[in-house]
C-alpha cells in the first residue's frame, strides 16, 4: 500500500507499508516520481535473518517466472543478471524438467520458455538492494513505532543484507 503526501511544489513524498516484492517494486517505482520514497517493514531486513517471520511463504519452493521476470527487469533493468549471478539457476521446463502427467512420462521438446529457480529471499534481497542503491528511498525497519504518523519520526535507515 502506498501512501502520497504533496505539497504545494509538487509531489515530495511517498510512503510504501511493507517491504514484500510488492512493496519494493512499488517504491522503485515511486523513485521515478517522488523526492522521497520511505519503505515501512517490521520485519528486519539486515540479512540476519533467513526467512523472514513476515513472509510463510518463504520456506517453500519457489520460481520466478517470465512474466514476472519481465517486469523486474523494467524495473530494475539487469536484475535477472544479478539474480544468477547470485545463485539463482535458469531453467527451461519444457527441455530440463520430467513430469507424469496422464499416465505416461511427458517427453523433452526445445522451448523458449525458461524461468529462474531461487529462494523468495534471494529475489527480495536482490530487489531491495536495488531499491535501497536510489538516493531517494529510505527503509524504516522493525525500529518503527507501531503506531505510524506523517508526523511520527522514521526509524534509522536499515540496510539490506
Amino acid at each position: 500500500m502506498a501512501a502520497l503526501e504533496t505539497s504545494s511544489a509538487g509531489r515530495s513524498r511517498a510512503v510504501v507499508i511493507g517491504a514484500s516484492l510488492a512493496g519494493m517494486s512499488a517504491a522503485r517505482a515511486l523513485c521515478d516520481h517522488f523526492a522521497r520514497v520511505t519503505v515501512v517493514e517490521r520485519d528486519r531486513l539486515d540479512g540476519a535473518e533467513e526467512f523472514r517471520p513476515g513472509v510463510p511463504q518463504a520456506r517453500q519452493v519457489h520460481a520466478l517466472l517470465r512474466g514476472g521476470s519481465d517486469s523486474f527487469e523494467r524495473l530494475c533493468p539487469g536484475l535477472e543478471a544479478q539474480l544468477v549471478a547470485r545463485g539463482a539457476r535458469s531453467v527451461c521446463w519444457a527441455r530440463e524438467v520430467r513430469w507424469w502427467h496422464f499416465g505416461g512420462w511427458k517427453g523433452a521438446h526445445e522451448s523458449d520458455l525458461a524461468s529462474l529457480s531461487c529462494s523468495r529471499s534471494l529475489v527480495e534481497d536482490t530487489i531491495c538492494r536495488r531499491c535501497a542503491s536510489c538516493p531517494r528511498a529510505s527503509l524504516s525497519t522493525a525500529r518503527a513505532p507501531r503506531r505510524w504518523s506523517p508526523t511520527t519520526r522514521a526509524a534509522p535507515r536499515a540496510e539490506c543484507g
